[in-house]
């Protein structure tokens, strides 16, 4: 009895070999891809709030990402005035292109400004086992501008702040999360001093001013002397 023997094809052996290789390939890189957050760690200061009836403001202030904890503090400007303020913190999470702020230290106070109403002092502490309250956002990034889009339609941008360009330079890829952590703190502890330093100057001003004004009021009202 005579046996057939089986011609081999090099080639269609190769070119299923290649798929297989590029399918193990794009379905290894394709739920990495799929997840890939964006990355918002650092320091990012405030630049511009823009309402949903696109009512827009200049802020001033810093955000800070490290780990999974932010920290903001911001205000909303009028010229050269600071008139509304919030600082806030908490936990956050992202998948992909959208981040959740659990909102665990809220503080806000502010006058009346187009298309935002006034505020009272609101203070809230929520300890790491209490109920709070979870804000959804879509976050995009370009290169150093990060966008906040939130679910009332009110939009935040920044940009990364100067410091914390050159504290990833010096830093690097190994940087502790902790060391970061204080990093951020004392940041924000500088902008907070910086803007209340701001206002006192501003108030010790227009103290001067009236001093002045009431002076030239009592002057003028004195009897002439010879």
């Amino acid at each position: 009895m005579q046996m057939k023997t089986r011609t081999r094809n090099p080639e269609r052996a190769i070119r299923v070999g290649l798929w297989l290789v590029v399918l193990g390939l794009v379905a290894a890189a394709g739920p990495a891809a799929a997840a890939q957050d964006v990355d918002i760690q650092g320091a990012w200061d405030a630049q511009r709030y823009i309402l949903a009836d696109g009512t827009e403001h200049r802020v001033a202030g810093r955000i800070f990402f490290t780990g999974n904890d932010w920290t903001v503090l911001f205000f909303v400007m009028d010229g050269t005035d600071a008139k509304r303020g919030s600082g806030e913190g908490g936990s956050f999470s992202t998948s992909g292109d959208q981040l959740v702020f659990t909102h665990r230290y809220p503080l806000s106070a502010g006058d009346a400004m187009p298309g935002l109403a006034a505020s009272e002092l609101r203070m809230v502490a929520r300890g790491p086992d209490d109920d709070a309250p979870q804000e959804p956002c879509t976050v995009s990034r370009d290169g150093d501008r990060l966008r906040l889009d939130f679910p009332s339609g009110n939009v935040m941008t920044f940009t990364r702040s100067a410091g914390a360009k050159q504290s990833r330079l010096v830093l690097g890829r190994n940087a502790q999360p902790r060391a970061l952590t204080i990093t951020a703190s004392a940041l924000l502890a500088e902008e907070f001093l910086r803007q209340l330093q701001q206002d006192r100057d501003r108030e010790e001003h227009r103290h001067q001013v009236r001093n002045r004004h009431q002076a030239v009021q009592r002057v003028g009202d004195a009897p002439d002397e010879l």
